[in-house]
């Protein structure tokens, strides 16, 4: 890189700093992801391998034949800081830390700073291809969540208007505790107990002091051409009441921006059927986009007791003869 020999001491500070700057604001800027949110946040996360990957091999560029700094030292240093840093401050910016992204950031700088210490030191082919290998696989490694989330998107796709039948695992990465951050907020798991449809229900386990219970991934999904919502749900134990949520693309934060309902659950099956048309309806100002369904969320009072239920065949039902409602119907 021409740089590396000709850009003076004060050259390479600047342009130094406006990279580091530019590269930090990336890892800072709030992004906000509507549509497949679970797979373009993993797809986020394996970015950070790749970034930091990236952003060492251009400091290592950038650093040689500056001064007396030894150039891969310095890089390794500089970037292993950057990497806990960004994380720290991240929470001042409405970001989330984690510990994925530092280990993703890691894993792409000891891959890119082993690949210059082998290419520096003229390691034997054997040596190199061991790296590739052990790259390879790193790599794989790091981008395995991405590429499940992907193909979970994918598998909803192939399913629709099928929204849950869990008769394989991709559906644990489409059905998932409300909070998936906290790993105590719910239970999601699969049980051949109360089956009413194939070999496999969802059972869900609720614990009490959050807003607990289980929610679907819906994407960006489109409602608006069926006539219903079915489900079948089994409570073994004593009735109680389930809430259910649906939020579309706009900003549903207020309980009068989406849909919301209560479900009383008897002991023993149940089965739930909304209209599509009232829960278009659902919204107190506005009607439910619902061709751009975000997701649906079955969940308890934050000070309900813990409970226990299963959840199978949930569907979309029967095309609307006219694809639309009533549209004269004023919004509730």
């Amino acid at each position: 890189m021409i740089f590396s020999k000709f850009l003076s001491a004060q050259k390479r500070y600047l342009l130094f700093v406006l990279f580091l700057f530019l590269f930090v604001s990336i890892f800072l800027f709030p992004f906000k992801f509507r549509g497949n949110a679970e797979a373009m946040q993993r797809t986020m996360d394996m970015g950070h391998f790749i970034a930091f990957s990236c952003f060492s091999w251009f400091l290592y560029r950038l650093f040689l034949n500056w001064g007396d700094l030894n150039p891969l030292r310095t890089t390794f240093f500089c970037s292993l800081l950057l990497i806990f840093l960004i994380e720290l401050i991240q929470p001042l910016f409405f970001r989330t830390a984690s510990w994925i992204d530092v280990i993703n950031g890691l894993c792409g700088l000891l891959v890119t700073s082993v690949g210059i210490w082998c290419w520096n030191t003229r390691q034997k082919p054997r040596v190199l291809g061991i790296y590739f290998l052990v790259s390879l696989i790193v790599f794989l490694f790091v981008s395995k969540p991405a590429a499940q989330a992907w193909y979970a998107v994918w598998w909803r796709h192939q399913q629709f208007p099928l929204l849950g039948d869990f008769e394989k695992r991709v559906a644990l990465r489409l059905w998932q505790p409300t909070d998936r951050l906290d790993e105590d907020t719910a239970k999601v798991s699969f049980s051949e107990k109360y089956v009413s449809s194939g070999i496999h229900a969802l059972k869900v386990e609720t614990l009490r002091g959050a807003w607990s219970g289980v929610r679907y991934l819906a994407g960006s999904s489109k409602w608006g051409q069926f006539q219903s919502l079915k489900m079948e749900i089994y409570n073994p134990d004593l009735p109680f009441q389930l809430n259910l949520r649906i939020d579309d693309d706009q900003d549903t934060a207020q309980y009068g921006d989406r849909f919301d309902a209560v479900l009383p659950l008897s002991e023993g099956w149940n089965h739930v059927e909304l209209s599509i048309c009232e829960i278009e309806a659902g919204p107190k100002t506005r009607r439910l986009h619902m061709n751009a369904i975000h997701k649906m969320t079955l969940f308890t009072d934050l000070d309900a007791a813990p409970q226990v239920f299963y959840l199978d065949h949930v569907r979309l039902d029967q095309k609307k003869p006219e694809g639309k409602c009533n549209t004269g119907e004023s919004p509730r």
